[in-house]
């Protein structure tokens, strides 16, 4: 089965961050963008998968929501007020072009409210193994570049996924960042840049209860 993770800070939610997920799990195809696909109870699971998209929204109980991942950032977000919930697959194009922002503004047309949104960032490369050039180094804020002095720079992905969060109004210590790094961690999380192409895929899900 593998290695699974959730966070504290969706207590009440049903979600996980593992190599299984629920059966019924809607996903699209993703592309590394900024598409966020808002998901009815009535939509087609075959038809919905074969849309572009990098994150998915919904106010529509007992549905679960999916994004796969091996190195990106996959990010949850709920808001227990309305039930309105989101899933977003954040690699650093993602992350540069703001496709968690555009998750966020999703559930704010949804009727949510940013502050009352709780998020887990769920297992992705750290700052510790994520190597860039300097052109993509200098698409993120200086904070959350790590200069060396040998070697290339490193980006801490979920730091800049924390700081959009709250550049869009989601409460600090309703972010919840701890999560392994899967390039390094010895559980074996699926890691693209340690594993190439054989790499399994990790499912990051999230269902507000019906």
């Amino acid at each position: 089965m593998g290695p699974a993770h959730t966070s504290a800070v969706l207590v009440g939610i049903e979600h996980g961050f593992s190599i299984a997920a629920p059966a019924d799990v809607r996903m699209v195809k993703q592309v590394h963008g900024t598409v966020v696909i808002e998901v009815a109870a009535s939509d087609d699971p075959m038809r919905l998968g074969a849309c572009e998209g990098d994150a998915l929204a919904t106010t529509a109980p007992g549905l679960a929501l999916g994004v796969r991942s091996a190195d990106c950032v996959p990010v949850l977000l709920a808001d227990p007020r309305t039930g309105a919930i989101a899933a977003a697959h954040a690699g650093w194009r993602g992350v540069a072009s703001g496709v968690v922002p555009a998750a966020v503004g999703a559930l704010v047309r949804l009727g949510a409210s940013a502050s009352d949104l709780r998020v887990a960032l769920g297992p992705s490369i750290g700052p510790c193994c994520f190597e860039v050039g300097d052109d993509v180094a200098a698409r993120f804020p200086a904070p959350t570049v790590h200069v060396r002095a040998a070697g290339k720079p490193t980006v801490d992905l979920r730091h800049a996924v924390a700081l959009q969060l709250a550049a869009s109004g989601v409460t600090p210590d309703r972010i919840d960042v701890d999560a392994p790094c899967t390039f390094c961690d010895p559980a074996g999380w699926p890691s693209y840049r340690r594993q190439g192409a054989a790499a399994s895929r990790l499912i990051g899900w999230i269902r507000q209860p019906s």
